[in-house]
């Protein structure tokens, strides 16, 4: 599993963005996801980071990752991040998807 201090690190920087009322769906709708995953056996060796109200999820030495960020409703958005913050690939997927859809572009990154 990713460190529980990166973890804890995903949650404090969602919380220092709870100041922005704005934010405040998409933070529900990505700790929502981070619940999901940070205890699934699928994402053990990923490292979480915090950018811009979503996360990019990487794998050890890979060039890139998956970034994924809450879109509306019980839609998210998963797309492929290369450096320097470079989107592709990006797919719309509802909420009952998103873990499978994160798995199978982490598996595409490896």
């Amino acid at each position: 599993m990713a460190a529980a201090d990166e973890w804890d690190n995903v949650d404090s920087a969602f919380g220092r963005l709870e100041r922005y009322r704005v934010l405040h769906p998409a933070l529900a709708a990505m700790r929502r996801l981070v619940d999901m995953i940070k205890h699934d056996p699928a994402f053990a060796d990923v490292h979480p980071v915090v950018s811009h109200a979503s996360l990019v999820l990487s794998r050890g030495h890979a060039k890139g990752g998956v970034g994924v960020a809450w879109h509306e409703g019980d839609v998210y958005a998963v797309s492929f991040v290369d450096s320097p913050l470079k989107f592709s690939g990006r797919r719309f997927v509802r909420e009952d998807d998103v873990v499978r859809v994160l798995c199978e572009y982490l598996r595409g990154k490896s």
